[in-house]
């Protein structure tokens, strides 16, 4: 219900926008990337859905100053490290908001190429077979948006 109501306060033409881009940069952003690492399932899958229905509704602006803070806590949570999300489904979520920014964000996201390619590793390497197709998705966006960044 949330992530429908963001949609409607961002159609609300610029007050509404100005309104989310306030809401995510003072209130929502910290608390949602912290509650990606919760060690409750339904607080990290709601908090997945919320940050990638604000990113969509959100401003270019306002995604590229975010990028510093949920780049690094999605790629995070795909590492191959103790704090790597344990849910399959989530995985798969995790990569398309990796998807998200690089759409949205553009060139500034390769500052975090080496956190998104560690991430592009393990989803590559995860054993559910949509996982792996959002990570080949995200490597052909990532090669699009960042061509001269990509060696």
């Amino acid at each position: 219900r949330l992530a429908a109501s963001v949609s409607t306060l961002a159609s609300d033409e610029a007050a509404g926008m100005q309104t989310l881009a306030a809401l995510w940069e003072q209130s929502l952003r910290a608390p949602l990337l912290k509650l990606l690492a919760d060690p409750v399932e339904k607080n990290r899958e709601l908090a997945l859905a919320l940050t990638a229905a604000v990113l969509e509704a959100l401003p270019q602006p306002v995604i590229r100053a975010s990028l510093a803070h949920v780049a690094p806590a999605a790629a995070a949570r795909l590492s191959s490290s103790a704090a790597a999300e344990p849910t399959e489904e989530l995985r798969l979520e995790l990569l398309r908001l990796l998807g998200t920014l690089a759409r949205r964000a553009g060139t500034p996201l390769s500052v975090y190429l080496p956190e998104i390619a560690a991430a592009l590793r393990a989803g590559f390497a995860d054993p559910f077979p949509d996982a792996k197709k959002a990570a080949c998705s995200l490597c052909v966006q990532l090669s699009d948006v960042l061509a001269e960044h990509i060696e």
